[in-house]
């Protein structure tokens, strides 16, 4: 049961323009943000945590729990180019 509650897990990150959306499935509950990438911020993993947080004033979204800490650092490298 638990397997099959989290089999389609995902998260997903989408860029067009100046626009960041981020969706999450986890355990059949959905989650859309929308970030604006001049003024989103990335945060690093804290201590031996596996997940960072894309965030931007009052929006806050937990991501990277399906990657491997060499993975997350080269995601935040990568997205990093479209901020700003």
């Amino acid at each position: 049961m638990i397997y099959c509650r989290h089999a389609l897990d995902f998260e997903a990150i989408e860029i067009s323009g100046t626009q960041l959306l981020v969706r999450k499935f986890i355990a059949y509950k959905e989650t859309v943000m929308e970030f604006n990438t001049r003024w989103v911020r990335l945060s690093q993993p804290e201590g031996n945590k596996k997940v960072f947080f894309v965030e931007q004033t009052g929006q806050k979204i937990e991501l990277g729990q399906f990657l491997r800490p060499e993975q997350i650092k080269s995601l935040i490298a990568e997205l990093r180019a479209y901020l700003g």
